[in-house]
């Protein structure tokens, strides 16, 4: 009887469909987001823990606008910077 219960849910589930659609012209959609990451350590390669202070920080903006006859246009900017500190004073920032 255990059995029944998935079974019978598989024949009573509904086909589902879907297919890409684009923005009507002059409609938009937008997204900025932003993260913050950090590290008080790493490990290298031969597996040992080293100090190193590590912060880093990302953007993105993401955008969709509908040109209308079907078309849109789409596009993706990501950014992101990160700053290494190591104990003997040494740091590299990387934008």
């Amino acid at each position: 009887m255990g059995d029944v219960g998935p079974r019978l849910m598989l024949l009573l589930c509904a086909n589902a469909w879907a297919g890409p659609w684009t923005r009507g012209a002059s409609e938009a959609y937008l997204k900025l987001e932003a993260g913050l990451f950090a590290a008080d350590e790493f490990v290298d390669p031969r597996g040992l823990a080293q100090d190193s202070t590590y912060r880093g920080t990302t953007t993105s903006l993401y955008a969709e606008i509908g040109l209308g006859a079907g078309l849109q246009l789409v596009a993706s900017v990501p950014h992101m910077v990160g700053r290494n500190e190591r104990p003997n004073g040494t740091e590299y920032l990387r934008a």
